[in-house]
């Protein structure tokens, strides 16, 4: 609760937490200022204090901070509120050490008192700093290192918290999506989930149950493309909407792209083929951009993952390992398209997904876009590696024109642009989560649709309204003579 959004804290800040820093931060900016000091001995040029009084300089010492010279000594040994500062100093050395040890290796604190802000232009942002990593450690140390709150902690990132920062009106969250949301981000139960724990769940024929954090909700396969609809297109319309905003050229599933590198009689024949197990459709970018004109035409793949075993791991996030894979498969579905288009043969002794005997057309095309931008969105809304680059490059692109309309340099412009990018589309990424969870609800099964054995029913979206209507009219039911009064009715 106490640690900022940077750390993957709610940033809900203690001003008792923060004094001790602030009254560090002060001194080791007023003192040196308020009595005269000499600034070059060897000319004896001195800067007058701005409260040089006889009983200031006593307390801090004359001579203390003249040229090179650095030192509080004379003001911790001769005032209360020097002696307060080194308890509050020595209280926060003992708050960011290691365990068993008096003050931290490194950073600011590791100074001792009399030294307390020398070579810091900002002591109380250096101090607070290494107090919230320190705090950050102790707080990853103390978990399991194999639960949940672990492996949500060390997975969220700049996009994950920026629906926190996000005005709900602004990011389009209702207070259900945001409850999912918040819930997530801590790695608290579901909201939604709580009432239907261990409830049926029926979809695409597979039978499961409703788990507490929905994750078995989200992550079973449904038919109707509602997965593409609620995250990956998401991912792949506003990548698309950004870079054309910021004055670059994208495309959204241009599937005219491949098609110039795959003769016309290979595409033919396999046009025939249409509708037969033997049919294979040229693959498809998800996003394809240009923003400087000088790298040329380039691609997006975007992916979204569900937290799962699969991916996750304590201390790790799966979003690069997914990546890392897409970047594979990609070349191993333009070697197998080369190869279904009669344009490459497999290779001597390699496998299925191995290497061509040469490089096909397809296979080249996509050379010429490598690498790939692989846009991968986790289960708690961070990016893979891939992405936030590319958010880098879209504000940079929007920098080039935009800072002369806000009146800022150039690379201000480009960080203002890439946090405002950041918290729409981070906010997106999560809500859409969110809101796949709570349309998936639908799937879970009453006691009536419990009974069902129909595999088409099974792979069906269940109504509850039609299930009502559905016992209506069987026997016994309210349209066969039951009555609501009375009788076994219903």
């Amino acid at each position: 609760m106490r640690l900022p959004l940077r750390l993957n804290g709610l940033g809900i800040r203690s001003r008792v937490e923060l004094r001790d820093a602030a009254y560090a931060g002060a001194a080791a900016k007023a003192l040196p200022a308020l009595a005269d000091r000499v600034t070059d001995t060897l000319s004896g040029s001195v800067q007058p204090g701005i409260l040089n009084t006889p009983k200031i300089a006593s307390i801090s010492g004359q001579g203390s901070f003249d040229d090179n010279t650095y030192s509080l000594t004379s003001f911790l040994d001769n005032s209360r509120r020097g002696a307060s500062l080194e308890a509050s100093w020595q209280r926060m050395q003992l708050a960011a050490a290691d365990a068993g040890a008096a003050a931290p290796t490194g950073g600011a604190l590791a100074a001792d008192p009399s030294q307390i802000g020398h070579g810091f232009p900002n002591t109380q942002h250096a101090v607070s700093i290494q107090l919230d990593r320190s705090r950050q450690r102790k707080l990853n140390e103390a978990m399991p290192s194999h639960s949940r709150a672990s492996v949500v902690y060390s997975s969220c990132d700049s996009l994950s918290r920026a629906f926190l920062t996000c005005p709900s009106y602004e990011g389009g969250m209702t207070p259900a999506v945001f409850a999912e949301s918040f819930a997530r981000y801590l790695a608290a139960p579901s909201p939604a989930c709580i009432p239907h724990v261990g409830r049926t769940l029926y979809v695409s024929g597979r039978r499961g149950a409703v788990d507490v954090y929905g994750d078995d909700l989200v992550a079973a396969a449904t038919k109707g493309g509602m997965e593409a609809k609620f995250r990956h297109d998401v991912v792949r319309d506003l990548l698309t909407t950004s870079i054309r905003g910021a004055g670059g050229s994208a495309t959204a599933e241009n599937s005219r792209w491949i098609h110039p590198a795959i003769p016309s009689a290979a595409l033919a024949a396999m046009a025939a083929l249409a509708g037969t197990p033997r049919q294979v459709r040229p693959m498809v970018p998800d996003v394809t951009y240009v923003l400087d004109p000088a790298d040329g035409e380039r691609v997006v793949e975007c992916k979204t993952i569900a937290y799962c075993p699969t991916y996750y791991a304590p201390g790790r996030s799966g979003v690069n390992k997914r990546a890392r894979q897409v970047q594979a498969e990609y070349w191993s579905k333009a070697r197998a398209q080369d190869r279904a288009f009669g344009l490459a043969q497999l290779a001597p002794g390699s496998g299925p997904s191995g290497a061509n005997s040469t490089i096909g057309p397809i296979e080249r095309q996509l050379n010429s876009v490598a690498p790939v931008c692989i846009a991968v969105v986790g289960g708690f809304g961070e990016g893979s590696e891939d992405l936030h680059g590319l958010i880098g490059g879209i504000a940079r692109k929007a920098a080039l024109t935009a800072h002369v309309r806000l009146g800022l340099e150039q690379h201000v412009a480009a960080g203002l642009i890439q946090q405002q990018l950041i918290r729409k589309l981070g906010t997106a990424f999560v809500r859409s989560h969110s809101l796949l969870l709570l349309a998936r609800l639908q799937f879970i099964a009453p006691h009536a649709a419990q009974r069902c054995t129909s595999r088409a029913a099974l792979g069906q979206v269940i109504s509850y309204r039609q299930l009502e209507a559905a016992a209506a009219r069987l026997p016994g039911g309210r349209g066969h003579g039951s009555s609501r009064h009375g009788g076994r009715g219903g």
